[in-house]
């Protein structure tokens, strides 16, 4: 598996690490939220949700993020010792638990999160999922917003027929495939895109694919006493580009007939099949890497 997963994840996410400020039981509820992320994108390796700390955790010595150890979340939390914290990872075929209990000596409750991605609070760790309280929380003023761009760079966009995202160098199609397809055919789309006198087009990475949008837009956020992950009706990727559909194929491949996938509404990857008889239909979005040496032409 790519290079990219830990590094973009632990960037984007703002894995917990010790904090000056702040009580411990912000600290540690901000590290649970961390731990839904973190299960969010495992399970782009095919396997479920993660059951041990350690697949979650960073690889050793320089690997790249795998299964075994995936980089997303930070070497502390990874320990099982978190801010006067003991972390308890478990987890079943379609569900995960994680149980935060104060060590001996220490101060708080007990909290604990499963893939509702509702965060509660107990008296022991055996009643926290089942019978845990929701903690009340002030619910955010602004949400982040997802686009890196600002709304007018649209028109300009679909003006000229692409998009070149200053950071990185990509230029994008000003809009997608406008049909759904599968995922040979999706990569055939881009290949044979012929836009702005260009014949490179390809179907992008996962991580290209992610780099449209913040992914902390994603992030968890209150509403009165409840933890929901939030996302935007309206979305607008960087750039102005046009998405007829939330679903999006990217060249990563998982296995023989499955393929990575970003869903834009949920801010999560998925995997997609293909097989001879049957298969999922995603959008394509189209990319090119722009040589150092050469200037987009303008129509």
């Amino acid at each position: 598996m790519e290079w990219w997963i830990g590094y973009f994840v632990i960037a984007a996410c703002g894995v917990a690490h010790s904090q000056t400020d702040g009580d411990s039981s912000q600290q540690i509820g901000r590290a649970l939220r961390n731990f839904n992320k973190a299960q969010v994108l495992y399970q782009v390796y095919g396997r479920g949700f993660a059951c041990r700390l350690e697949q979650l955790g960073p690889p050793k010595n320089g690997e790249k993020p795998s299964a075994h150890a995936a980089g997303l979340i930070s070497p502390e939390l990874a320990s099982g010792f978190f801010t006067g914290y003991q972390i308890r990872l478990s987890c079943t075929p379609n569900d995960y638990q994680v149980v935060a209990v104060p060590v001996s000596g220490g101060v708080g409750t007990v909290w604990c999160v499963d893939k509702t991605m509702v965060l509660r609070t107990a008296e022991s760790a055996d009643l926290c999922i089942s019978q845990g309280e929701v903690p009340s929380q002030p619910k955010r003023k602004v949400p982040d917003q997802f686009s890196k761009t600002a709304p007018d760079v649209a028109q300009e966009t679909q003006a000229r027929g692409y998009w070149l995202d200053p950071s990185d160098g990509l230029m994008w199609a000003a809009k997608d495939s406008e049909k759904r397809m599968g995922w040979h055919k999706a990569v055939s789309f881009c290949h044979k895109l012929r836009s702005q006198g260009y014949s490179d087009w390809r179907l992008p990475s996962i991580a290209e694919l992610m780099s449209l949008v913040n992914m902390q837009a994603y992030a968890t956020e209150y509403v009165g006493s409840s933890d929901i992950l939030h996302w935007k009706g309206d979305l607008h990727v960087s750039g102005g580009l046009l998405l007829n559909g939330d679903r999006h194929w990217s060249s990563t491949q998982l296995s023989a007939s499955r393929y990575s996938a970003f869903d834009y509404r949920e801010g999560k990857t998925m995997a997609g099949f293909e097989d001879w008889a049957e298969g999922d239909t995603m959008y394509a979005l189209c990319v090119r890497t722009v040589p150092q040496n050469q200037t987009p032409k303008v129509p």
